[in-house]
């Protein structure tokens, strides 16, 4: 993540101390001249050691080096090495925080001013110092209509006039119009990346996505920026000036757009780390390449299927029920996430991640794969196979459409055609499209689709604003309903968990009845990391946790 504390624990066990008996089985065991007993010999702690380069794969480029306009998942996992963060966020069945770029916090008795004490050595990588001035100009930023940026619906409960002051360089005063909950609030403006007022501020805000900052940034540690061969590689550096600089000296993002040779170069050694590994590979990985660690990151991660409601077809409720019905996803879940007795995967009925244990709705479930309902709901809404060729018709128009899906995820192009045989079974034409990552997610930002499988990385505090509000910067799907808005809003402006949690699984039964997507399966990613990296931390909440930390002993290295 862009900053860590001090205060932050090492994640991983992989070098943690061991203590060994050696009293064998069955033999007397010698007590010393004292009569006490013979302590157990100990195996020494390998002390971390600064140096090597840690190699991770992936299938797509970023967007942009600039956080503040960055709209890929890809964009936000990478950048929080280089920017700081206000808070550093740990989760548990839910988020809690940790002093980051802000040191110490405090709220008004009212609840509506956020008060955070900054950290007085963190300095951007051109020498200038990270202040307060930066934070309120990064929010001012966010806040903008005119940069249009993802965080922007983070923001929209500030105080209209005079959201942030900063009476010195180390204080930031935030105001907020409303009360709600204070976690929520909390992650609201600590989750936004901060960015250097010196090097942006002169740029237009109409102009900030083509700027020169977003190809070759002014940064705050633990890395800083190297290099970026655009399609090919982005490589990070170690910054020796952090609060905390990490033990390796470089981070190198490889794009590799095929899955298969992104495995190829795991095994080969070429690549350190693979996200995304597919559970088939898992299984023989884990049989025949003990040295590759495989973690599972619990369920993060959703597909799902995005009908677009602006068109007539999909603008019917009957018909979005029924092609939920004709889709198997016990189906896709066996064939996708499945090695041996176990799966990797779990149905969903919405976007809030079952990982938020106090928000399961045990009352609203997936929608059932029966045929037989499928085919009374869409002749209720008047596609039958009038002229007995095998495909439903609507007054002489065959039902028939494209679904798309990014081609660099293996695992959602084998459902593309799985999902395509299930619909041809219930009499739907679907053609089959792919397109590389970034044309696909401007494809669904733009409308320019009839159905899409995608997908959604949902975060750990509860904002369904950016996915569901009828003005939503995600709501891929057109989705637009009052009383949606309505909890939203009520669910954001609670202070009460328990109230703010009813609002929420009111808001999933809502979606979940409307089926403005079809909810797919919840899926519990997968990563490959060779084990002579040691402190690793890879969770629920980040795939680089604490990677300041992340070590390789000298003796293991494979490149310098």
């Amino acid at each position: 993540m862009a900053f860590n504390s001090l205060e932050s624990q090492v994640k991983g066990v992989a070098w943690a101390l061991l203590t060994l008996s050696v009293a064998g089985c069955g033999g007397e065991r010698t007590a010393p001249p004292d009569g006490g007993e013979t302590p157990p010999p100990t195996v020494a702690v390998p002390e971390p050691v600064q140096g090597g380069a840690l190699v991770v794969a992936y299938g797509a480029d970023v967007d942009t080096l600039n956080p503040v306009v960055a709209s890929s998942d890809l964009s936000g996992q990478i950048l929080d090495f280089l920017y700081p963060l206000l808070v550093t966020p740990r989760f548990d069945c839910r988020c809690s925080y940790e002093p980051g770029l802000a040191r110490q916090w405090s709220w008004s008795d009212d609840g509506l001013t956020l008060t955070l004490q900054l950290r007085d050595d963190v300095r951007w990588s051109d020498g200038e110092a990270v202040d307060a001035d930066d934070v309120r100009f990064t929010l001012e930023l966010i806040r903008d209509p005119t940069v249009a940026s993802g965080y922007g619906s983070y923001l929209e409960h500030l105080r209209p006039e005079t959201p942030v002051e900063t009476p010195d360089p180390h204080t930031v005063v935030v105001h907020f119009a409303r009360h709600y909950d204070p976690d929520t609030m909390l992650s609201h403006v600590g989750g936004c990346p901060i960015v250097p007022q010196h090097a942006l501020a002169d740029v237009p805000r109409d102009e900030l996505r083509a700027a020169p900052f977003g190809s070759s940034p002014v940064t705050a540690g633990p890395f800083r920026f190297d290099r970026w061969e655009r399609g090919q590689r982005l490589l990070l550096e170690r910054d020796t000036t952090a609060v905390t600089p990490p033990l390796l000296d470089r981070v190198e993002f490889r794009v590799i757009p095929e899955y298969s040779t992104r495995l190829i170069e795991l095994e080969r050694g070429e690549v350190d780390l693979l996200p995304g590994l597919q559970v088939a590979d898992a299984e023989r990985l884990s049989r025949e390449r003990p040295e590759i660690r495989i973690i599972p990151r619990g369920h993060r991660y959703l597909d799902y299927i995005a009908w677009n409601l602006r068109d007539e077809r999909f603008a019917d409720e009957r018909v979005r029920r029924a092609l939920a019905h004709a889709v198997d996803a016990d189906e896709l879940i066996d064939a996708l996430l499945r090695a041996g007795d176990r799966r990797f995967g779990t149905r969903a009925v919405g976007t809030i991640t079952p990982e938020l244990c106090d928000l399961r709705d045990e009352a609203t479930t997936p929608v059932p794969h029966d045929t037989a309902a499928a085919a009374a709901l869409f002749a209720d809404a008047g596609w039958t196979d009038s002229d007995g060729d095998g495909w439903l018709d609507r007054e002489g128009r065959r039902f028939a459409f494209t679904l798309e899906t990014n081609g660099s995820n293996p695992r959602r192009v084998q459902a593309q055609v799985i999902v395509q045989e299930q619909l041809r079974r219930a009499g739907i034409d679907v053609t089959l499209a792919t397109h590389e990552g970034n044309t696909f997610f401007d494809r669904l930002k733009s409308g320019e689709f009839e159905a899409a499988l995608t997908g959604w990385g949902a975060a750990l505090v509860v904002d369904p604003s950016r996915l569901w509000k009828s003005d939503g910067i995600y709501n891929f799907s057109g989705y637009s309903s009052a009383e949606a808005d309505a909890l939203i809003e009520q669910g954001l402006a609670s202070t009460d968990p328990a109230e703010s949690a009813r609002r929420w699984r009111e808001l999933q039964a809502l979606i979940h009845a409307a089926q403005p997507a079809c909810f797919l399966y919840w899926r519990d990613e997968l990563v490959a990391i060779h084990e002579r990296f040691a402190d690793v931390g890879v969770d629920t909440l980040w795939l680089f946790t604490d990677l300041h930390r992340w070590w390789v002993p000298t003796e293991s290295r494979r490149r310098p």
